[in-house]
């Protein structure tokens, strides 16, 4: 992890390198939703099949 500190505010911003579950962040790895906060696009895959596999589980659609 990367640091930056900006002493105007005085406060610590952290440049992660992986998100939470260890994927890389990245480009390529990165989703943007339309509220413009970025999710990690294999977190994101992993959130939608659960999802729709509880969906499927109680058979609503």
């Amino acid at each position: 992890m990367r640091v930056k500190i900006y002493k105007k505010k005085r406060q610590v911003k952290v440049e992660r390198t992986h998100c939470r579950n260890g994927h890389p962040r990245n480009a390529d790895n990165a989703y943007v939703d339309s509220k413009g906060s970025q999710d990690c696009r294999e977190c994101r895959r992993e959130a939608d099949r659960r999802y729709k596999e509880r969906k499927r589980q109680t058979g609503t659609s």
